[in-house]
């Protein structure tokens, strides 16, 4: 799906691929409005115009100062929020019915309309980190702005959702890694710098150290997701257990197959 909405994406985006196409999504909407955008974003009703006026409401968000920025996130927060009298009738009637269809109605009316438009945002090529860093800004914001607070919480609840440990597969780091990845292992190693190459390749060369990271699939905007090293493993038999320690590569205990090395401390994951 995520390579769908990007060749989606690149073919309508281009001006000259759109001309080709016969299309002019802003023909009567002003790609300036941030506010008519996301009204655009939410009534939109094809994945194609969808997708370019998210990836146009994105552009202009990350234009924006924050003084620029905190009206926007006020109409998106009120004028798209949830129905709280609907929800309170919905409520009312499950209490006495207490059925499939009800349940589902006050699921429905119990999320505010603007998480639909986070996750539209998010179907855009780089949406992931591009919400991200719009997290950044909202945390910031939300020290004393009421409606970047709602929205955070709700930006929040979706990011743990979508980086689901579930969508994690855990992957051996060696020499032959590629050498995009092994050049974040340098720059973003915090437990033990690693100084060149040549001292990478000293921790990972020797046959008794085994080292893993955990991937997130798919890789968002190219970029791998490390999560975490378990890099300590039992000598004969790798799959009885893994260290929990986060720290990059240590000899496997010498002493046997059922000693375990257990240096260093963990440490918040890094994301490469």
């Amino acid at each position: 799906m995520r390579i769908l909405q990007s060749m989606l994406t690149a073919l309508v985006t281009a001006p000259t691929r759109i001309g080709v196409l016969g299309w002019n999504p802003f023909a009567e909407l002003d790609r300036n409005d941030p506010e008519s955008l996301v009204d655009a974003v939410l009534s939109a009703t094809g994945e194609v115009s969808s997708l370019v006026y998210a990836a146009t409401l994105l552009d202009n968000i990350e234009a924006m100062a924050d003084d620029e920025l905190l009206p926007l996130l006020t109409h998106i927060a009120t004028s798209h929020d949830l129905d709280a009298d609907a929800l309170s009738a919905a409520a009312a009637r499950y209490a006495k019915d207490r059925d499939a269809n009800g349940l589902a109605s006050i699921a429905s009316l119990a999320e505010p309309r603007w998480v639909e438009l986070f996750r539209r945002l998010n179907a855009t090529e780089g949406g992931t980190v591009r919400l991200v860093r719009l997290r950044q800004r909202l945390l910031r914001l939300g020290r004393e702005d009421a409606a970047a607070k709602r929205l955070d919480e709700g930006l929040k609840s979706l990011l743990r959702m979508w980086f689901n440990p579930g969508f994690l597969i855990l992957q051996p780091i060696d020499w032959s890694t590629p050498a995009n990845i092994l050049e974040k292992i340098i720059a973003y190693e915090a437990v033990h710098a690693i100084s060149s190459w040549d001292d990478l390749r000293a921790r990972l060369a020797p046959e008794d150290r085994r080292c893993f990271a955990f991937f997130e699939l798919p890789a968002r905007a190219g970029r791998h997701f490390l999560r975490q090293f378990p890099d300590q493993a039992r000598g004969a038999g790798v799959e009885t257990g893994i260290s929990r320690s986060e720290t990059f590569c240590h000899p496997v205990a010498r002493a046997g197959p059922d000693a375990l090395a257990s240096r260093g401390q963990s440490r918040p994951c890094r994301r490469l």
